[in-house]
């Protein structure tokens, strides 16, 4: 079988599940893909693999009682969604098909060229889309932006598309540190990537920083935060679902900083807040 043919599993999960089925994508090691989509009050999955691991995956998840489907035909890649040109939101399009290019009729709009892989952001979860778009409500000409969480690079190479000066992208995992040294290095930017656990290993204050990770991460990090940022530095905070919402917010409140905005979009929250 070419490694471009993939099979596909799909289940679905009541909402409550949702965290702890997306870490279990992770834990499998999927290098391919997984689409999500909310149908009234339970998510859609569609999940694409070798047959090997999508069967694995499909065993892991009878034990757990989820009724799964497999389609037993091989799904082509270059057939799949997951190659075609896809918007995170209007303006930033993620391209997933280095053999192909893509036309973009409009000057404004910001491509991102990106090897999808399930362990790390692919620009589709909803909390990357929030992290996105609170980015774009920012002037980040000349600005230093620190991305803490980095995963695929996909928001530290935005910010440089969007005119940062300089940019470093953190992650205590070392595949996270590999996959955005591939994205910036498809996209021709320039960022400092380097392995740290949030920011132990960080010098410097920055203007924006960013951080798309669950709750108790971003839990951790708050205290942190005095050591990077400035008076006027922004910060964004994304990847909180609405069981996790308030005690976010009244943490970041406790903290003594004042939220400017916040977004949703199907049960997904973020931030962009500022010292009181």
């Amino acid at each position: 079988m070419s490694k471009k043919d993939l099979y596909e599993l799909k289940f679905y999960i009541e909402e409550p599940l949702l965290e702890e089925i997306e870490n279990l994508l992770i834990i499998q090691g999927f290098t391919t893909d997984y689409f999500t989509e909310k149908e009234k009050d339970k998510i859609k999955f569609a999940v694409y693999g070798k047959r090997e691991k999508i069967k694995n995956l499909n065993n892991i998840l009878k034990e757990k009682g989820i009724t799964v489907e497999i389609n037993d035909k091989i799904v082509l890649w270059k057939e799949n969604e997951i190659l075609k040109p896809y918007k995170v939101i209007d303006d930033v399009i993620i391209n997933p098909n280095l053999n192909e290019g893509i036309r973009i009729k409009e000057d404004k709009k910001i491509v991102i060229t990106l090897i999808p892989g399930i362990a790390f952001g692919t620009g589709r979860h909803e909390s990357t889309k929030l992290a996105v778009k609170l980015i774009l409500s920012l002037n980040l000409k000349g600005k230093r932006v620190i991305d803490i969480g980095c995963g695929s690079g996909i928001l530290s190479v935005l910010s440089k598309k969007l005119g940062a000066i300089y940019v470093k992208a953190l992650d205590k995992e070392p595949q996270a540190i590999e996959k955005t040294k591939e994205t910036a290095s498809l996209n021709n930017v320039n960022i400092d990537i380097q392995i740290s656990d949030l920011l132990e290993n960080v010098t410097g204050r920055y203007d924006l920083v960013i951080a798309n990770i669950v709750p108790e991460i971003l839990k951790k990090l708050l205290p942190q935060l005095d050591k990077v940022i400035t008076k006027d530095s922004k910060v964004i905070f994304s990847g909180i679902y609405e069981d996790s919402y308030q005690i976010m917010k009244s943490t970041i409140l406790k903290y003594n900083y004042i939220i400017e905005k916040e977004l949703i979009l199907n049960g997904w929250h973020s931030f962009l807040f500022k010292k009181n």
